[in-house]
C-alpha cells in the first residue's frame, strides 16, 4: 500500500472508532463502557501516530 492511501485509511478508521465512542458515550455511564471507551482511545492514539510517519505533521483534529 503507497504512503498516501496508508494515510488515508488511518484517517477512515481514526472517523469510525470516534463515532463508535460517540455511540457508546449515548448510552450511558458504566464501567464496561468506560473500558472499552479507554481501550478505543489507545487505538485511536496508535493510529494517529502510525499517521504521523506517513505526513510529517498530523492533524491534532482527528483526537
Amino acid at each position: 500500500m503507497e504512503r498516501n492511501q496508508e494515510f488515508f485509511a488511518n484517517k477512515e478508521s481514526i472517523d469510525g472508532i470516534k463515532n463508535i465512542i460517540k455511540r457508546i458515550k449515548r448510552l450511558g455511564p458504566n464501567r464496561e463502557r468506560s473500558l472499552a471507551i479507554t481501550k478505543l482511545q489507545e487505538g485511536l492514539l496508535w493510529l494517529v501516530l502510525d499517521s504521523s510517519r506517513s505526513n510529517d505533521e498530523p492533524d491534532p483534529d482527528w483526537l
